[in-house]
């Protein structure tokens, strides 16, 4: 719908290529990485409005479990 109405929309993934949304502008970016992370914000600074809808599970206890596996999560 966004695209519909007009909005330029970025199209996040750790592979860009992989992105199949006509007209929207894939972006390269890993959220494990710092700099990559960087690089998206420094590309996609015009943006107004963020829409995340990509998630993992490591059924991981936010409480008791491994610090790694739940940064990665969050």
């Amino acid at each position: 719908q966004l695209l519909e109405r007009g909005a330029k929309v970025y199209a996040a993934a750790r592979r860009p290529e992989s992105v199949d949304l006509p007209g929207a502008v894939p972006l390269r970016l890993d959220v494990t990485d710092e700099e990559s992370i960087r690089a998206a914000a420094r590309t996609a600074s015009d943006t107004t409005l963020l829409v995340n809808n990509a998630g993992i599970s490591t059924a991981t206890s936010l409480l008791t479990g491994d610090l790694g596996a739940v940064r990665l999560e969050m």
